[in-house]
This record gives C-alpha cells, sequence and structure tokens, in this order.
C-alpha cells in the first residue's frame, strides 16, 4: 500500500489483521493529526474489524496469537493524539525504517511491541513526541526489539522508569507490569545516532536510499535537527536568495538608466547651420555665404547680380 494519506481520523486507520505468514507493505504514506486509539494496529483476530466506536487496545494485549508482519518504510507520522500509540503490534513482527515520528502524544509512545512480538528499526528519527510510558517506543516483557541501527531522537518527553526517565528504546523488566500498575522497572536503550538521517540526505541533496547504513557515534555532521529546533524535510532558502537576487539586479540597473538619461540631457544641442530655414526674401546666394563665412550678412535685395556674384 503507496501513498496513504490518513488526516484527521478519529479511528485506528490500519488495521492488519492477519496470522502469521501475512504481510502488509507502506510505503510513503503519511498519518497527521489522527485522533482515536492508535494509527497502526497489528493485531491477529480478524474480530476486531467488527468492533464500534473507539477501539480499546488495553483489552487486546492478553492475546497469545501470533500477528502478521507490517513494513512501514519512508513515511510520516507527526501531530497525532493517540490513547496507546502511533504504532501498535500486538504479537505481530513490526519493520520501521527511514520513518519519521514528529510531535505526537500517546499514552504508550510512538511504537508499542506487546505480546511477544517484534520490532526492527532503521534510520529513523524522533522528533518532539511525547508518552506517559517510559521510552518513545515501548517493549512489553516478553516481547522483542530485533534491530536497532542508526536511529535518532530530540526533545523527546517520556514517563518515568526505576526513578529515572527514558527517552529512547524501554524494554519493560520480566516481572513489571507498566500498563497494570504504576511502577514500571525495565531497562533503557538511547538512540546513538548523532544526526537524522532524514535531514542529511536532504541536505547532501541524495536520495534517502543512498543515505550510510550506519553515522559512528561522535563523527562530525551538521544535523538539521539539533536541540529540538527542525526544519521540515525539503525546506530549502535558495527561493529567498534568488528573489533577492533578481530585485537587487533590477534596482541596479535602473539606477544605471537615470544616471546615463540625466547625462545625457546635459549635453548641448548641436545645430547644422544648412538646415537653418532663411526668411523670405532671401537669394540662394546667402546660404553660399553664410556657409563659407559661417555667419549671417544682410543682402540688399536692390543690389543687381552679377555672373561673378553667382
Amino acid at each position: 500500500l503507496a501513498r496513504l494519506k490518513m488526516i484527521g481520523s478519529t479511528g485506528s486507520s490500519v488495521m492488519a489483521l492477519g496470522s502469521a505468514g501475512s504481510t502488509l507493505n507502506l510505503l510513503d504514506c503519511e498519518w497527521s493529526t489522527n485522533r482515536g486509539a492508535t494509527a497502526i494496529l497489528v493485531h491477529h483476530d480478524k474480530t476486531l474489524s467488527n468492533a464500534t466506536g473507539t477501539l480499546d487496545v488495553m483489552s487486546t494485549l492478553g492475546s497469545n496469537g501470533t500477528a502478521m508482519s507490517v513494513d512501514v518504510t519512508r513515511c510520516l507520522f507527526e501531530k497525532n493524539e493517540l490513547t496507546f500509540g502511533a504504532i501498535a503490534n500486538v504479537g505481530g513482527t513490526l519493520s520501521v525504517e527511514k520513518t519519521m515520528f514528529s510531535n505526537n502524544a500517546g499514552n504508550g509512545g510512538d511504537i508499542v511491541v506487546t505480546s511477544k512480538g517484534t520490532c526492527t528499526l532503521r534510520d529513523s528519527c524522533f522528533d518532539s513526541s511525547s508518552s506517559v510510558k517510559p521510552g518513545v517506543i515501548f517493549i512489553e516483557n516478553g516481547s522483542a526489539m530485533t534491530d536497532d541501527t542508526n536511529n535518532f531522537g530530540v526533545g523527546i518527553t517520556a514517563g518515568g522508569y526505576n526513578g529515572g526517565a527514558c527517552t529512547g528504546i524501554f524494554q519493560e523488566a520480566e516481572v513489571a507490569d507498566c500498563f497494570g500498575s504504576a511502577s514500571c522497572p525495565g531497562n533503557c536503550t538511547e538512540f546513538l545516532a548523532t544526526a537524522c538521517t532524514l535531514d542529511l540526505s536532504l541536505v547532501a541533496n541524495i536520495t534517502i536510499k543512498d543515505t550510510p547504513s550506519t553515522v559512528a557515534k561522535g563523527e562530525a555532521v551538521v544535523p538539521a535537527r539539533v536541540h529540538g529546533i527542525s526544519e521540515r524535510p525539503g525546506s530549502s532558502n535558495i527561493v529567498p536568495i534568488v528573489v533577492a537576487t533578481v530585485i537587487t539586479a533590477f534596482a541596479v540597473f535602473g539606477l544605471v538608466g537615470i544616471v546615463f538619461k540625466r547625462h545625457k540631457s546635459k549635453k548641448p544641442s548641436t545645430t547644422n547651420i544648412e538646415d537653418v530655414d532663411e526668411p523670405p526674401g532671401r537669394c540662394a546666394c546667402c546660404k553660399r555665404k553664410k556657409k563659407d563665412h559661417g555667419m549671417l550678412e544682410a543682402i540688399n535685395p536692390d543690389e543687381e547680380l552679377f555672373d561673378d556674384d553667382v
């Protein structure tokens, strides 16, 4: 399923209900400003599709069945307020790659894995999300995070555990019951990437698939997301620069034109004396004399003209 866009939904927009062996691929999809229990639910119980009203994900967590596989690639989860989490994997196999989670709020976190489910996470970013339970990714006792490669987080707010806070991946302790009690022991694994690869791929003007799969810890990079201040992918300053350049060029050319015009208007005008119209009553010889001597002479109209004068 490609380029699905869910905006303003009030329920679980995608319910991947099926047993092991079934697979759903989600590519270049977007979930924005949705409400309800979860954006994506992975579960083996197909009867959940008949549920009415707001789905209670908590009541399905005790399931022992093995659910289907779901792959999420190059998707966006943004500004969703969900009672459970953006993705709820109940007993299934979840793979998330090159996906952005930004400004989401939920009880469990952006990703919740329960009922012996598994999750792989690669080249993904978490920006300013919040959760009641510890961790922007919550892994229930008995479930597992099988791969955590080059993921980045910033500005995350999450609940406490063992007297501390976890803003990365939280693995619930074996004897814990975080959803059923106030106590929530477990272990926290923070994200190791020093920058969001989704932003770096845009800054370097290369496609996401060409982004290196790993970024060494401490490597000198300039991330677009630092200390919670983020720039949306695709944003650029090139347009205002071009506009400013064009306006400046027009201003310069306009100023040069004004100066040239004023300079030209100050030059003394020259008139060819041959082009001056003669007043009535003067003979043609006057023109020659004026031409030869460079001045005007008055000629007596009663003077007789001889051949030598002509």
